[in-house]
């Protein structure tokens, strides 16, 4: 078994990259937003039985420190209890698995709809962020990320998707820095 993440450690890291990208972008093409407020235990509880499913303890101790993100990914939420709850982009996020399931996305990975849960998409987002529930044998507890409706990545759980995560807001913000003429996060003026 793998150590604990160190939540706080992990969302500092994803806060300071959006925050460097927000202000080495000029055009602001990505929202900044924070993570909303933890979620509680009985929340979680109550999305458990809803949901009919044990969050992995990866998952569920990401949620106890940051009950979802708004535009965690460009125009990708990261849920939380309002999206388990019905709101945000849970139904887009539901109606995306079975079109994934009838066009054979998720059967690429030897999955079907009923043996995964949303757990990011956004309004209009080409991205969709799936949790493969912990019963599903060899899967069970990954996390699998649909791009652009044809491109898939599978994570052995929620901390290496977030790590990633944090990896690729790492290279946005490189880019912005070489597009812009930025070194070590100052401008050549400094």
């Amino acid at each position: 078994m793998s150590e604990p993440a160190d939540w706080p450690a992990l969302i500092g890291m994803m806060i300071i990259l959006k925050s460097d990208i927000d202000r080495a972008d000029p055009d602001h093409l990505q929202d900044y937003d924070l993570p909303r407020i933890r979620a509680v235990e009985s929340e979680l509880l109550d999305i458990e039985g809803n949901l009919d499913i044990v969050l992995p303890s990866c998952y569920r101790e990401f949620l106890l420190h940051a009950n979802g993100w708004s535009a965690f990914y460009w125009n990708t939420d990261l849920f939380g209890t309002v999206e388990f709850n019905g709101g945000g982009a849970a139904q887009v996020a539901w109606e995306s698995i079975d079109i994934f399931e009838s066009e054979a996305v998720l059967g690429d990975v030897g999955l079907s709809a009923s043996q995964v849960v949303p757990i990011g998409a956004g309004i209009g987002s080409e991205n969709l962020f799936l949790l493969v529930r912990p019963t599903v044998p060899d899967l069970g507890g990954n996390v699998v990320w649909i791009s652009g409706g044809d491109s898939v990545e599978v994570y052995r759980d929620f901390v290496d998707f977030f790590s990633y995560m944090i990896e690729m807001h790492q290279i946005i913000l490189d880019e912005l820095h070489a597009k812009h003429g930025i070194i070590n996060g100052a401008d050549d003026d400094d």
